[in-house]
């Protein structure tokens, strides 16, 4: 009886050694494969760290500045062009304070596809160059 307990603690000892082994073994390859991501990680700030360095640079006012007069013919607008905020309704046809010209609700009206209403008659005059349009055929 004593042969047979003995082989039974023997045996019982090897499977629990090989599945602290197995244990082991799986520890250590999550820790290695942890110790990868962490420095996949770190990489990834390191480069997200040099595109935000690079987008500032690439977007600082001085620099666009050149790349539009050099690419875009850009050119100052002119002080005509600047209005005050209280001139704004003398300047829109149609929303001249107190001709009853202009609806109660302007927004609601723009929604509809009313811009009639809202803009009146648009002036026949000279057509004011496409510079969206110059602007993107350039490009091309």
């Amino acid at each position: 009886m004593m042969r047979f307990l003995n082989s039974v603690l023997v045996v019982a000892i090897l499977v629990s050694a090989s599945i602290v082994y197995g244990l082991e073994r799986q520890s250590r390859l999550t820790d290695g494969r942890l110790t990868k991501i962490r420095g996949e990680i770190a990489e990834e700030r390191e480069q997200i760290r040099r595109l935000r360095a690079e987008w500032s640079h690439l977007n600082t006012p001085a620099r666009l500045e050149q790349l539009a007069v050099k690419h875009l013919q850009h050119q100052p607008s002119p002080v005509s062009q600047v209005i005050k905020l209280n001139e704004v309704a003398e300047r829109v046809p149609g929303l001249t304070p107190g001709s009853g010209a202009a609806p109660q609700d302007a927004i609601a009206e723009m929604l509809d596809g009313n811009v009639a209403a809202i803009v009146g008659e648009v002036p026949a005059g000279p057509k004011e160059p496409d510079l969206i349009g110059n602007i993107l055929k350039g490009l091309q």
